[in-house]
């Protein structure tokens, strides 16, 4: 078979009019009919790149993506005409081959025009080439008025890790389009990754079918751990204020919120458990230490729960006068290759103490003296400031050395 572009003119003029034919039924509607056409032609003329380009087109009108996939295999993008690249890229894209969709493109966008480089990018964000995406996205100017297009652009960003960048395009494509699904999932997703969970949440619960369950679950999880944090803070600014009555009113409200969550999460659910963590610690938050103790007791492997659940345990069994419980706890929180902090090393000492184990409590509390600076340096320009916690230590220290009847050294 000689190149298409030598081919005798009868011959070139019959197999344009019968590709030609197959264009026209696919523009009637006759998409499968077309495509049977076309991959015949295709079987009987191989290497033409105007008949590739158009049966590409066709198959992805059918949905044959696979097919699109398989026929193209080692096909450089430049040998077939532009018009199919973005019917190529995007057939590859829903297979999940990323780097290939972005090569199809990677010298062709500038050519096809402000789509294909916002395709470029998104499939190059997907497969992880991030300086291509980002620069991609960079040189589209002006930007497109749809909002499609913005939302694509938005979705490249974040995926790219420019979650700011990606909410400013979110934001504007739904100014164009207030309802426009991907745009309103990209805005949810954005404001998600930079920490707005609460928002993002609300967000998804406003239209909770445009985002699966699982994302709408983690986004649940994280805006739970943002109203403890909350609710954390509050506390210590009633206390501040002497408001003691309504100090855990915030945190309360974090539990029963805790506690919804657990009643419609499927237990199954990786989120699920996640949020069991969170509740052994704010029960021990508002000393409903039983609770807490109960709640630690029932998770799957307890021992190996993480170190702020270990702890919020350890605290719950040495206030209700279960130090044995306490101690191995307290002793899997001691990190290998640097000090432990003051506070673990006190909470040591008191579970020492309280298992009458005084020389073990004394070496706690002498290690706590020595780790812990007099003064704290804030900076080179700075002096120093008060450690506040070593004034604690060194009260305690003097408590203990009275205690054991070391009056001097008190």
């Amino acid at each position: 078979m000689l190149p298409w572009a030598l081919l005798a003119p009868g011959y070139a003029s019959s197999l344009d009019q019968q590709r030609e034919s197959a264009v026209e039924l696919a523009r009637e509607g006759r998409i499968d009919e077309a495509a049977d056409r076309l991959r015949t032609l295709d079987n009987q003329f191989p290497n033409q790149p105007l008949l590739q380009a158009d049966l590409i087109v066709v198959l992805r009108l059918s949905g044959d993506n696979a097919g699109i996939a398989a026929r193209t295999a080692g096909l450089d993008p430049e040998s077939v005409p532009d018009y199919a690249h973005m019917s190529w890229a995007a057939a590859l894209r829903d297979q999940g081959e990323f780097t290939a969709a972005a090569d199809v493109l990677r010298e062709s966008r500038k050519r096809v025009g402000t789509s294909a480089q916002i395709l470029f990018a998104v499939t190059s964000a997907e497969a992880g080439d991030i300086p291509a995406a980002r620069q991609a996205i960079a040189h589209i100017h002006p930007l497109p008025e749809s909002a499609h297009e913005l939302a694509l652009m938005a979705y490249a960003l974040r995926q790219s890790g420019a979650s700011h960048e990606a909410l400013a395009l979110a934001n504007r494509a739904r100014a164009r389009d207030p309802q426009y699904a991907l745009a309103f999932q990209e805005q949810a997703m954005a404001l998600w990754m930079l920490g707005a969970s609460n928002r993002a949440f609300a967000a998804m619960q406003e239209r909770p079918d445009l985002f699966e369950d699982d994302i709408r679950h983690q986004a649940d999880a994280e805006a739970i751990a943002t109203d403890i944090r909350q609710a954390l803070d509050i506390r210590a600014e009633m206390e501040a204020a002497g408001r003691h009555r309504e100090r855990n009113r915030a945190l309360d409200q974090a539990l029963a919120r805790v506690d919804g969550f657990l009643s419609r999460v499927p237990d199954t659910h990786p989120q699920h458990l996640r949020v069991r963590f969170d509740r052994v610690a704010l029960l021990r938050e508002l000393e409903r230490m039983p609770e807490a103790i109960d709640a630690f007791e029932a998770l799957p492997e307890p021992t190996a729960a993480p170190p702020f659940v270990r702890r919020a345990a350890a605290d719950a069994y040495l206030a209700e006068q279960q130090p044995r419980a306490a101690l191995p706890l307290y002793q899997s929180l001691i990190p290998e290759d640097e000090p432990p902090e003051a506070s673990l090393l006190l909470d040591l000492y008191y579970t020492h103490i309280a298992l009458e184990d005084y020389a073990a409590a004394a070496d706690h509390l002498d290690e706590a003296y020595r780790h812990t600076p007099v003064w704290l340096s804030v900076g080179p320009d700075r002096d120093p400031i008060p450690n506040w916690e070593r004034v604690d230590i060194d009260h305690l220290h003097a408590y203990d050395a009275a205690y054991r009847q070391d009056l001097g050294l008190a």
